[in-house]
């Protein structure tokens, strides 16, 4: 058998110490219930076996909670086999005695560490074991002769502790699977929040919006509808930083991410592109009315107070507006918004420019 397993993560030592715990308990308290029943049988071998059986149980729960889980194991599993073949001995197969046998088999598999070949070997001796005890009980007669009545009451007795332990086992089975299915679920959720969002402003990342964008233009090849794309950039950001430091820049670009969206509607989309820059893109949109919503974001950015050491620093943004139809391609359409955002910049900064592809009436126009 493998050494004792190391349990590295609080999670495997709470599932251990569980199983094993309660297992032990029960097998203890059975136990103590052996002995009146086997008083009622007439059998007084077994009432002092199973004296013994609570005693070392009894010990083997002390173990447990020490955290010594390979003897408590040990003790646990020699006790139920012992047990079975004396109870086999004195009273009969039919005693139902020979079903604690089958429960110590899924027990095996909550080691963690053990080998795959440890466990199937260990369940093939139990198996082996019951075997032997069944062929034994099938050529010798039980040392006891009990009354079937009184036998009959026994097997039920034992058959329905041996169901309940099953039972136990499988919905703890099941609790844990569903809770490693839940965990997974919501770990994958971050990771694609991680994925898919900038970490400092919470908005989509340049991956996604331009997955996003991939998306709606093939909507626009169905359905025939325009959409616009919004590229922004803050003014003389590399001034702001190198006067009032990073830490400073960073809560611009935070405040402006939140003035962005709430600026644009539930159907759009605010994405990072990198660095100060910015992308909006607004599905089922002529220029006409994109350039009416990169106003409102001028107009709410240059008028919001932005403070470092109770100084209100004056910032203002430059917006490229490109109304897209199906005859531009993803790189052509951000590339007419990042031209118009240069022409923004070049006629002065703080200002909202509107270009179109050549055949839309709005191309050159502001």
């Amino acid at each position: 058998m493998d050494k004792e397993p190391d349990y590295n993560t609080e999670a495997g030592k709470k599932r251990l110490a569980f199983v094993m715990e309660k297992a032990l308990i029960a097998s203890f308290i059975g136990h103590i219930c052996f002995i009146p029943l086997f008083c009622w049988l007439r059998i007084p071998e077994m009432v002092v076996v199973n004296f013994i059986s609570a005693t070392s149980l009894f010990f083997s729960v002390s173990f447990t909670r020490k955290k010594k889980y390979l003897p408590a194991f040990i003790i646990g599993t020699v006790e139920m086999i012992t047990h079975a073949i004396v109870a086999v001995y004195y009273v009969g197969w039919v005693s139902g005695f020979h079903y604690y046998l089958l429960v110590l088999a899924p027990m095996v598999f909550f080691w963690p560490n053990w080998r795959q070949m440890t466990k199937v070997s260990t369940s093939l001796t139990l198996y082996l074991i019951y075997g032997g005890l069944y062929l034994f009980s099938q050529n010798y007669s039980p040392v006891y002769s009990v009354e079937a009545w009184k036998l009959q009451m026994t097997t039920l007795f034992n058959a329905l502790v041996a169901f309940s332990t099953f039972a136990s086992v499988t919905l703890y089975y099941q609790s844990n699977v569903e809770a490693a299915e839940r965990h997974l679920r919501e770990a994958n959720s971050r990771l694609d929040e991680l994925a898919n969002k900038d970490p400092l402003t919470d908005l989509h990342n340049r991956r996604t919006i331009v997955e996003r964008i991939d998306d709606q233009e093939n909507r626009s090849h169905d359905d025939g509808k325009q959409f616009s794309i919004i590229m922004a950039d803050i003014d003389h950001f590399k001034l702001f930083n190198d006067r009032y430091g990073h830490q400073f820049g960073d809560l611009v670009l935070v405040q402006i991410s939140k003035l962005l969206k709430n600026a644009t509607r539930s159907k759009d989309v605010v994405a990072r592109w990198g660095g100060e820059e910015f992308l909006v893109l607004l599905p089922e949109t002529g220029g006409i009315e994109a350039k009416e919503v990169a106003e409102r974001m001028r107009i709410a950015i240059s008028s919001s107070p932005f403070y470092i050491d109770d100084i209100d620093v004056q910032i203002t943004m430059t917006f490229g507006v490109a109304e897209c139809t199906t005859n531009l391609g993803i790189n052509e359409c951000i590339d007419l918004a990042d031209k118009a955002l240069y022409q923004g910049k070049k006629n002065g900064r703080d200002q909202v420019i509107l270009l179109g592809p050549p055949e839309s009436p709005i191309a050159e126009k502001n």
